[in-house]
């Protein structure tokens, strides 16, 4: 099924979607605290995706909560980025699905 015609069944409910598709790594505590009124309460606040999207926008050893040391600048400088996107927590997303 192509990107668009799954997105736009997404859109029109014909594919019903909840908070148990996602994946718990997203939710701090790894969903232990998950609230069913509330999903979106600790959601993209889970510990590894919060370390990856460090190690990837500004060093490893900011995402082990170290000073950074580093004689390079971090690529959120290196690109430009002045601010945090969307986009920016979907790829920390997929990154941390895929190497669990």
């Amino acid at each position: 099924m192509g990107l668009t015609r799954t997105y736009q069944k997404l859109l029109s409910s014909k594919i019903d979607m909840s908070a148990s598709n996602l994946p718990a790594f997203l939710w701090e505590e790894i969903g232990q605290n998950f609230n069913d009124d509330n999903m979106f309460k600790g959601m993209f606040q889970g510990f590894f995706l919060e370390h990856v999207i460090c190690h990837i926008y500004t060093s490893p050893l900011t995402s082990l909560g170290d000073n950074s040391l580093g004689t390079h600048a971090c690529n959120a400088d290196l690109y430009k980025m002045e601010k945090f996107e969307v986009a920016h927590i979907a790829y920390g997303c997929v990154q941390v699905g895929l190497h669990p």
